[in-house]
């Protein structure tokens, strides 16, 4: 299963050099262009595949770290997450059935027994996940193999369905949603997502397009924590809308630099037209 692919050879110069991701870091930034203290920093090994995640956060006084292991076939197997200077860690563990397809994730403390996570089974065109936590259920739909919804729901009612939907060379365009907590008689929240992108190449993609179920278990099943890696092409533009809390709604503007080669090299991003982060990529 694909998050979805592109075959676009608009990409820069007319014969670019195939380059493969080192680094790719986030740093947050004040009015005045300095950082706060909060930033992202991602190493990925020779084959483009995330190796080391690092977040370092304002308010704390240690570098949360994760680590990630895979196999001879390149799917993750392991994620290890670590605090600088604490002792302890939290790792997961990804297990594949006979179709090298992942079966279930488990969860474990400083080397403790293993609890299941998330146990997923595999149908035609869906992918249906059980959390640990009871009630919770995840479905993933699809259509030729690219994902076209998120649906979650508890059993005391609740939901939530995300759609995608895509361009012509499988760029996500807008991601709509329906939410409510079917609990104290709220109107259904709607939101949504809407994408502009550049032509050139996405460095981040191509690892997590193949195996975006790596996402699960990081931060649930949750598109948002991993926005620059899901599409083919560099999202420029990015626009939020919430019916019920209009106050959320924002534009997001990205201004990249490339190489020669097509690829971004840095980018600064702006919120409703204020500098808030800045990005630089690194390569082999």
């Amino acid at each position: 299963m694909f998050l979805a692919c592109s075959n676009d050879d608009n990409n820069g110069s007319e014969n670019p050099q195939e380059l493969k991701i080192k680094k790719f870091s986030k740093v947050s930034v004040d009015l005045n262009g300095n950082p706060t203290g909060n930033s992202t920093v991602y190493f990925f090994d020779e084959n483009g595949r995330l190796s080391q995640k690092k977040e370092d956060e304002a308010n704390s006084d240690y570098t949360r770290i994760i680590n990630y292991n895979y196999n001879q076939l390149g799917r993750l197997t392991e994620s290890v997450m670590i605090f600088e200077g604490v002792n302890g860690n939290r790792s997961l563990e990804y297990t594949y059935d006979s179709e090298n397809k992942l079966d279930f994730i488990s969860e474990s403390f400083d080397g403790g027994t293993p609890d299941i996570y998330f146990q997923l089974t595999h149908q035609p065109n869906k992918i249906s996940i059980e959390h640990r936590s009871p009630g919770f259920y995840t479905t993933l739909n699809y259509n030729s193999n690219i994902l076209t919804s998120i649906h979650n729901e508890i059993d005391m009612g609740g939901f939530s369905t995300e759609s995608l939907y895509y361009d012509a060379v499988n760029n996500i365009m807008k991601r709509p949603s329906i939410s409510n907590t079917r609990i104290y008689g709220e109107p259904d929240i709607l939101s949504e997502y809407t994408y502009q992108y550049d032509t050139k190449i996405n460095p981040l993609h191509t690892s997590f397009n193949e195996n975006h179920l790596d996402l699960l278990g990081q931060y649930w099943f949750n598109l948002n924590y991993w926005k620059p890696f899901l599409s083919p092409n560099n999202f420029t533009g990015e626009v939020y809308t919430n019916s019920q809390f209009p106050e959320d709604n924002y534009t997001l503007l990205k201004i990249f630099q490339y190489n020669t080669d097509g690829y971004p090299t840095s980018a600064v991003v702006k919120k409703d037209g204020t500098l808030i982060e800045e990005l630089t990529y690194e390569y082999y």
